[in-house]
């Protein structure tokens, strides 16, 4: 992961925000929050989406995936507080407190864990933060999208709807459903 990941302070030595955004991999990860005391914070979170002209508090210009030159993730429901008419990552690296931080949906911090880790701690407890409520959440990181994928195969009466499923269960492993 962290020779995939460009450093925060290779980032502030970048000429240019979109000389950054070529240097940048793919935030190709997936976060579930679960068993928070703020239900809002629990669910599925993917990578953020922020525009490249959003500045944080701290300078630093975002891209997509990312914020203050970590990854970062919003919300899977699109639900996130605006800053200045535009979408703030929900779970973000904060370069000023040197702390990963969980957003409530008013944009306010519920949860936080100081470290200075790539990524957002799953092994280490979180701490409750001023508007959040006990207990912290228990964090999980997927490499992949967690949600099911679902396919419908459509066509006419003969059209071999059947037999393709059959090869797609046979070769492919996946499950079928028939109507």
């Amino acid at each position: 992961i962290t020779n995939k990941l460009c450093s925060s302070s290779i980032l502030k030595n970048m000429e240019s925000p979109s000389a950054a955004a070529e240097q940048l991999a793919p935030n190709t990860y997936y976060i579930t929050v679960s068993g928070s005391g703020t239900p809002e914070c629990d669910g599925l979170y993917v990578p953020s989406m922020a525009p490249a002209d959003v500045v944080s508090d701290s300078g630093t210009k975002s891209n997509p995936g990312y914020w203050n030159g970590r990854f970062a993730w919003d919300r899977s429901d699109g639900r996130a507080a605006l800053r200045n008419g535009k979408p703030n990552p929900s779970l973000s690296y904060s370069n000023s407190y040197k702390a990963w931080r969980i957003a409530r949906l008013d944009g306010h911090l519920a949860y936080t864990i100081v470290t200075d880790t790539d990524l957002p701690p799953t092994d280490t407890p979180w701490d409750v933060y001023r508007k959040g409520e006990a207990p912290a959440p228990t964090i999980v990181l997927h490499h992949q999208d967690p949600r099911p994928r679902v396919v419908f195969v459509l066509g006419g009466p003969g059209a071999g709807k059947g037999t393709m499923c059959e090869l797609a269960q046979q070769q492919l492993g996946w499950g079928h459903l028939s109507a």
